[in-house]
């Protein structure tokens, strides 16, 4: 993951380490179940065994030399997102913890800082983190994009089969199979593309899911919608809790469905409906976004959006990230009066002043200048996480205008950075395993 030549020096009476062998393997999950629990040490030897491009080396620790007790542990996970299609690197910071009688000494701050090596040297476009609140903004990270959004239903509130409609029996549902795989990722390709920012999936990825079968804490299927024989549809499902502990209701999660016409999304509400009356079901959850139709639907029959949880993200290098994206920048301004632009658009963050150099509609060059005076200079001028808000499509530009004073766009250039960077859905479908 990264050169430990690279590595600054430890906290007195610490070492860093990178788990090579078995023995810290062990002792790496041992940790995380201390400090977390069960279900966390359980996904982590899960995604270390399984997750494509994630091993050993990508986790972290710090070892008390005196007790030579591993004590402090993060680790680096990989990912492709996908802004407008186009695929942008995520690193995501994960697993954090530190055992109680060592806390509030700064090792999760000498800790973060071989994963900011990892997470420069490997030019990564994004960097997320599952966090608690307000401790990672010192890092640069901001709540930012759902996580855990859902649309709650009940069953009653679902609508029941009619008989006697002919085309609701053309259409079955059974557990997906191998031979599917590619209709499957063709639907899932198909859906995402109305996103802004998504979780690009590889075949390889989809068939790891498959086999671990295991969505965050849950056990899940994958089920397929048939018309005709061929797969018209399909959604994954969670086994269906039972009430415990934290847990107050006996709940189904449908946390991915995919259906592309009203009759395919109805027939998804009527199994759903089925299997809630049949199972006691309380209360259904389905993707909370308006870009899953049954979602859609469930929303236009009493379902709620729930308000969930944000990843929070960090873009570190935004000149990078700018030029990744620059084809989606350009395509924005086609149809617009800035199609033909020929103008430096200036970004100024307070940090650096980005120059987006356009000739002829197309980004030619990004230039990037340190420490500009405050105040001066930049026809965007925002905080950097509130820079990030807007190019990620989280709030549009006068939202952010209104509530943040340090938010500042010249008169002149509205109609320009709004064309730029509007406010635009976003969902992240499972991406781990």
């Amino acid at each position: 993951m990264s050169n430990r030549n690279d590595w600054p020096l430890p906290p007195d009476g610490f070492v860093y380490g990178c788990v090579e062998t078995p023995e810290e393997h062990r002792e790496l999950v041992e940790l995380n179940r201390a400090i977390h629990d069960e279900t966390d040490a359980l996904m982590l030897e899960r995604l270390i065994e399984h997750y494509p491009g994630f091993g050993l080396e990508s986790n972290f620790y710090l070892r008390d030399l005196d007790t030579g007790e591993m004590v402090a542990c993060l680790n680096a996970i990989p990912s492709t997102w996908s802004y407008e299609g186009i695929e942008i690197r995520n690193l995501e910071l994960g697993f954090v913890g530190t055992r109680e009688a060592y806390r509030k000494q700064g090792l999760f701050h000498a800790l973060y800082k071989l994963f900011n090596i990892a997470l420069h040297k490997g030019e990564y476009e994004i960097s997320a983190i599952q966090g608690i609140p307000f401790f990672y903004r010192k890092y640069g990270y901001d709540f930012m994009l759902p996580l855990n959004r859902r649309v709650s239903i009940r069953p009653d509130q679902l609508p029941p089969k009619q008989k006697e409609v002919d085309y609701e029996d053309a259409y079955t549902i059974r557990l997906a199979e191998k031979r599917d795989l590619d209709c499957l990722l063709r639907l899932y390709r198909e859906t995402v593309a109305k996103l802004l920012v998504a979780a690009e999936r590889s075949k390889e990825l989809w068939l790891t899911q498959e086999e671990t079968s295991m969505y965050e804490s849950e056990k899940f299927h994958t089920k397929v919608i048939e018309k005709g024989g061929e797969v018209c549809g399909y959604f994954r499902e969670t086994i269906p809790k039972a009430p415990n502990g934290m847990i107050k209701k006996k709940t189904l999660t449908v946390f991915e469905a995919v259906t592309p016409n009203y009759r395919c999304t109805l027939a998804l509400l009527h199994y759903l409906q089925e299997q809630g009356l049949r199972n006691k079901i309380q209360e259904v959850y389905l993707p909370g976004t308006t870009e899953s139709h049954p979602s859609k639907l469930a929303l236009s029959l009493g379902g709620k959006m729930t308000r969930g949880w944000k990843y929070q993200i960090l873009i570190p290098c935004p000149e990078r990230f700018l030029w990744r994206v620059r084809k989606a920048l350009e395509e924005r301004l086609i149809g617009t009066p800035y199609q033909r632009l020929n103008l430096d658009v200036e970004i100024n963050t307070y940090l650096a002043l980005y120059t987006l150099i356009f000739q002829d509609g197309k980004i030619v060059k990004i230039k990037t200048s340190p420490k500009p005076m405050i105040g001066h200079g930049g026809m965007l001028r925002a905080p950097p996480s509130k820079f990030t808000r807007l190019l990620l499509g989280a709030n549009g530009l006068h939202e952010l205008s209104e509530f943040d004073a340090d938010f500042v766009i010249e008169k002149q250039y509205e109609d320009l950075i709004e064309a730029l960077f509007p406010k635009r859905e976003s969902y992240l479908f499972h991406y781990l395993c």
